[in-house]
Parts: structure tokens; C-alpha cells; sequence
């Protein structure tokens, strides 16, 4: 569990850009993978099965 204030990194789909936990828990066959060059997390082009987290997730807001 993890429990605070950590920063969401930012996925580029071209030049579509969005804040997204999927880098944090997704490992296999990933659907964003970083650049180091670009310092990026850019859309992988041989992911062959889409949006498919391995650990379950879930946020809290305290804004409800």
C-alpha cells in the first residue's frame, strides 16, 4: 500500500498528453515505456495487448 502525495507521471500518445498511475503497475507487455533520451513515458509500439495493469488499483480523493 502506498499512502501520501506522489506525483503521477505524464504519458505521451503523440501529441496527446495525459497523468496516468499505469507506468507504476504495469510490467508486462507494457503499454508506456520511458525514453531516457526524451525523459518521457511514450506509447509502446509493440504492446500487443492494450491497457492491461497487473496490480489492482484504486485512488482516494479527499476532495469527495
Amino acid at each position: 500500500m502506498i499512502v501520501g502525495d506522489i506525483g503521477l507521471p505524464v504519458v505521451y500518445d503523440g501529441n496527446n498528453s495525459s497523468k496516468t498511475i499505469l507506468p507504476f503497475v504495469d510490467f508486462e507487455d507494457k503499454a508506456y515505456i520511458y525514453n531516457h533520451s526524451t525523459k518521457k513515458y511514450e506509447k509502446n509500439s509493440g504492446n500487443a495487448n492494450g491497457l492491461q495493469a497487473e496490480i489492482w488499483h484504486g485512488l482516494i480523493s479527499p476532495n469527495f
